[in-house]
């Protein structure tokens, strides 16, 4: 017996998901997706979002050296910083230092993998999809 995948996500799914994980805002939903498609990390067929290999290896990468950067909370939580700086509760040069504070530490800790080191995560991670058996 074989195991159905997950559905994929269509544009209105995808939307519907990251307004429940705090994610973006409505009017920044459409522009999101054109980027996405323009840089061909993903394509839509009959209305599914299908991930493209770019975007497959973007993911990988984001994923493996800078997974703090690309979690829900994070960026959900960013979010609510910059509602805040825009009520002007928050001093945004407070919210950048931050950032940039941890950013930098974070920089400082990978600027040294070696090339081999990433492809052979990102090979890890894709085996499957580059070289199906």
């Amino acid at each position: 017996m074989f195991t159905k995948p997950p559905a994929r996500f269509t544009e209105a799914s995808l939307i519907k998901r990251m307004e429940e994980l705090g994610i973006g805002r409505p009017s920044t939903y459409a522009s999101t997706l054109a980027t996405l498609q323009d840089r061909d990390y993903m394509r839509l067929e009959k209305r599914t979002i299908i991930p493209e290999d770019r975007g497959r290896v973007v993911t990988a990468f984001l994923s493996s050296f800078f997974a703090k950067y690309v979690e829900f909370d994070f960026t959900a939580g960013l979010e609510a910083q910059l509602d805040q700086i825009s009520a002007g509760e928050v001093a945004y040069k407070s919210v950048l230092r931050e950032f940039w504070d941890s950013f930098a530490a974070h920089i400082e800790q990978t600027k040294d993998l070696r090339v081999s080191e990433v492809l052979d995560t990102l090979n890890d991670l894709l085996a499957d999809h580059i070289f199906p058996a």
